[in-house]
Protein backbone atom coordinates (compact mmCIF):
# COMPACT_ATOMS: atom_id res chain seq x y z
CA UNK A 1 0.00 0.00 0.00
CA UNK A 2 1.30 3.41 -0.87
CA UNK A 3 1.50 6.28 1.58
CA UNK A 4 -1.31 8.07 -0.30
CA UNK A 5 -3.61 5.04 -0.03
CA UNK A 6 -2.89 4.74 3.70
CA UNK A 7 -3.76 8.43 4.22
CA UNK A 8 -7.00 8.06 2.22
CA UNK A 9 -7.95 4.91 4.13
CA UNK A 10 -7.20 6.66 7.45
CA UNK A 11 -9.40 9.61 6.48
CA UNK A 12 -12.26 7.29 5.49
CA UNK A 13 -11.99 5.40 8.80
CA UNK A 14 -11.90 8.69 10.72
CA UNK A 15 -15.01 9.95 8.90
CA UNK A 16 -16.90 6.71 9.69
CA UNK A 17 -15.79 6.93 13.33
CA UNK A 18 -17.01 10.54 13.59
CA UNK A 19 -20.34 9.72 11.90
CA UNK A 20 -20.82 6.72 14.21
CA UNK A 21 -19.97 8.80 17.28
CA UNK A 22 -22.42 11.52 16.29
CA UNK A 23 -25.17 9.07 15.29
CA UNK A 24 -24.53 6.26 17.79
CA UNK A 25 -27.81 6.70 19.67
CA UNK A 26 -29.82 6.40 16.47
CA UNK A 27 -27.70 3.46 15.25
CA UNK A 28 -27.86 1.64 18.58
CA UNK A 29 -31.61 2.22 18.83
CA UNK A 30 -32.07 0.76 15.34
CA UNK A 31 -29.91 -2.27 16.15
CA UNK A 32 -31.51 -2.86 19.56
CA UNK A 33 -35.06 -2.64 18.24
CA UNK A 34 -34.62 -5.44 15.71
CA UNK A 35 -35.30 -9.11 16.35
CA UNK A 36 -33.74 -12.22 14.83
CA UNK A 37 -36.79 -13.30 12.83
CA UNK A 38 -38.74 -11.57 10.05
CA UNK A 39 -41.98 -13.38 10.97
CA UNK A 40 -41.68 -12.16 14.56
CA UNK A 41 -40.91 -8.64 13.36
CA UNK A 42 -44.11 -8.69 11.27
CA UNK A 43 -46.23 -10.01 14.11
CA UNK A 44 -44.82 -7.43 16.51
CA UNK A 45 -45.85 -4.69 14.09
CA UNK A 46 -49.45 -5.88 14.51
CA UNK A 47 -49.33 -5.12 18.25
CA UNK A 48 -50.44 -1.95 20.03
CA UNK A 49 -47.76 0.72 19.41
CA UNK A 50 -47.08 1.06 23.16
CA UNK A 51 -46.01 -2.58 23.53
CA UNK A 52 -44.04 -3.19 20.33
CA UNK A 53 -40.68 -2.32 21.88
CA UNK A 54 -41.53 -4.42 24.95
CA UNK A 55 -42.15 -7.41 22.68
CA UNK A 56 -38.85 -6.83 20.88
CA UNK A 57 -37.05 -6.54 24.20
CA UNK A 58 -38.61 -9.82 25.34
CA UNK A 59 -37.45 -11.63 22.17
CA UNK A 60 -33.96 -10.12 22.37
CA UNK A 61 -33.52 -10.88 26.09
CA UNK A 62 -34.63 -14.46 25.51
CA UNK A 63 -32.08 -14.75 22.72
CA UNK A 64 -29.35 -13.52 25.09
CA UNK A 65 -30.41 -16.37 27.41
CA UNK A 66 -29.96 -18.85 24.53
CA UNK A 67 -33.63 -19.16 23.54
CA UNK A 68 -34.87 -18.10 20.12
CA UNK A 69 -38.44 -16.95 20.60
CA UNK A 70 -40.91 -16.34 17.80
CA UNK A 71 -44.00 -14.22 18.32
CA UNK A 72 -46.42 -16.27 16.23
CA UNK A 73 -49.64 -14.46 17.03
CA UNK A 74 -50.28 -10.83 17.86
CA UNK A 75 -53.30 -8.78 16.83
CA UNK A 76 -56.34 -10.78 15.69
CA UNK A 77 -59.45 -9.40 14.11
CA UNK A 78 -62.75 -10.26 15.74
CA UNK A 79 -63.49 -12.63 12.81
CA UNK A 80 -60.16 -14.45 13.27
CA UNK A 81 -60.78 -14.72 17.00
CA UNK A 82 -64.25 -16.15 16.47
CA UNK A 83 -62.88 -18.80 14.07
CA UNK A 84 -60.30 -19.82 16.67
CA UNK A 85 -63.02 -19.91 19.33
CA UNK A 86 -65.21 -22.19 17.21
CA UNK A 87 -62.25 -24.56 16.63
CA UNK A 88 -61.55 -24.57 20.36
CA UNK A 89 -65.18 -25.34 21.19
CA UNK A 90 -65.14 -28.17 18.63
CA UNK A 91 -62.04 -29.63 20.30
CA UNK A 92 -59.85 -28.89 17.27
CA UNK A 93 -57.68 -26.05 18.53
CA UNK A 94 -55.98 -24.38 21.46
CA UNK A 95 -57.60 -22.07 23.98
CA UNK A 96 -59.44 -19.13 22.50
CA UNK A 97 -61.80 -16.64 24.09
CA UNK A 98 -64.83 -15.20 22.31
CA UNK A 99 -64.27 -12.32 19.90
CA UNK A 100 -63.88 -9.05 21.79
CA UNK A 101 -62.96 -10.85 25.03
CA UNK A 102 -59.33 -11.46 24.05
CA UNK A 103 -56.59 -8.86 24.40
CA UNK A 104 -55.34 -10.14 21.01
CA UNK A 105 -58.33 -8.30 19.52
CA UNK A 106 -56.82 -5.00 20.66
CA UNK A 107 -53.18 -5.77 19.80
CA UNK A 108 -52.38 -6.00 23.51
CA UNK A 109 -51.48 -9.71 23.64
CA UNK A 110 -49.12 -12.07 21.87
CA UNK A 111 -48.45 -15.78 21.79
CA UNK A 112 -44.89 -17.04 21.47
CA UNK A 113 -42.96 -20.23 20.94
CA UNK A 114 -39.32 -21.15 21.27
CA UNK A 115 -37.88 -22.13 17.90
CA UNK A 116 -35.29 -24.84 18.24
CA UNK A 117 -34.51 -28.24 16.74
CA UNK A 118 -34.77 -29.72 20.23
CA UNK A 119 -38.09 -28.17 21.26
CA UNK A 120 -41.27 -27.33 19.47
CA UNK A 121 -44.70 -26.10 20.32
CA UNK A 122 -45.91 -29.29 21.98
CA UNK A 123 -47.13 -30.65 25.30
CA UNK A 124 -43.71 -32.10 26.19
CA UNK A 125 -42.02 -28.71 26.18
CA UNK A 126 -40.18 -28.44 29.53
CA UNK A 127 -42.01 -26.32 32.10
CA UNK A 128 -38.67 -24.96 33.30
CA UNK A 129 -38.18 -23.30 29.91
CA UNK A 130 -41.72 -21.85 29.98
CA UNK A 131 -40.99 -20.41 33.41
CA UNK A 132 -37.68 -18.93 32.26
CA UNK A 133 -39.40 -17.27 29.28
CA UNK A 134 -42.29 -16.14 31.50
CA UNK A 135 -39.84 -14.49 33.90
CA UNK A 136 -38.17 -12.66 31.01
CA UNK A 137 -41.58 -11.47 29.75
CA UNK A 138 -42.53 -10.25 33.22
CA UNK A 139 -39.23 -8.39 33.61
CA UNK A 140 -39.98 -6.32 30.51
CA UNK A 141 -43.49 -5.52 31.79
CA UNK A 142 -45.84 -8.19 30.42
CA UNK A 143 -48.35 -10.25 32.34
CA UNK A 144 -47.57 -13.91 31.59
CA UNK A 145 -50.38 -16.45 31.08
CA UNK A 146 -48.32 -19.19 32.74
CA UNK A 147 -49.12 -17.62 36.12
CA UNK A 148 -52.83 -18.12 35.65
CA UNK A 149 -54.39 -21.10 37.40
CA UNK A 150 -56.36 -24.14 36.31
CA UNK A 151 -57.80 -24.28 32.81
CA UNK A 152 -56.96 -20.60 32.28
CA UNK A 153 -53.20 -21.26 32.36
CA UNK A 154 -51.74 -20.29 28.99
CA UNK A 155 -47.96 -20.69 28.91
CA UNK A 156 -47.32 -19.14 25.46
CA UNK A 157 -49.42 -16.03 26.19
CA UNK A 158 -48.21 -12.55 27.21
CA UNK A 159 -50.25 -9.36 27.50
CA UNK A 160 -50.11 -5.73 28.56
CA UNK A 161 -53.53 -4.41 29.49
CA UNK A 162 -52.73 -0.90 30.81
CA UNK A 163 -55.20 -1.56 33.63
CA UNK A 164 -58.10 -2.11 31.24
CA UNK A 165 -60.37 -5.14 31.07
CA UNK A 166 -61.91 -6.50 27.89
CA UNK A 167 -65.30 -4.87 28.65
CA UNK A 168 -63.72 -1.40 28.69
CA UNK A 169 -61.82 -2.12 25.49
CA UNK A 170 -64.89 -3.52 23.78
CA UNK A 171 -66.81 -0.35 24.70
CA UNK A 172 -63.98 1.80 23.29
CA UNK A 173 -63.89 -0.31 20.13
CA UNK A 174 -67.63 0.01 19.62
CA UNK A 175 -67.40 3.75 20.24
CA UNK A 176 -64.30 4.28 18.07
CA UNK A 177 -65.25 1.92 15.24
CA UNK A 178 -61.63 0.94 14.35
CA UNK A 179 -58.86 -0.55 16.46
CA UNK A 180 -56.55 2.39 15.64
CA UNK A 181 -59.13 4.69 17.23
CA UNK A 182 -58.86 2.66 20.42
CA UNK A 183 -55.02 2.90 20.62
CA UNK A 184 -54.74 6.54 21.72
CA UNK A 185 -57.32 5.95 24.44
CA UNK A 186 -55.37 3.16 26.14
Amino acid sequence: MTRKQIVILSVIIAVFAIVYFLQRKRINKWVLTRVWDIQTERNIKSLHPKIRNMAKEFVNRAEKEGMKVRIHSGYRSFAEQEKLRQKYLAGEGGKALAAGHSFHNYGMAADFVEVSPQYGFNKTYPKSRWYKLGEIAEKVGFKWGGRWTGKNRDYPHIEKTFGKDYKQLLALKEEGKTIKDVYPRV
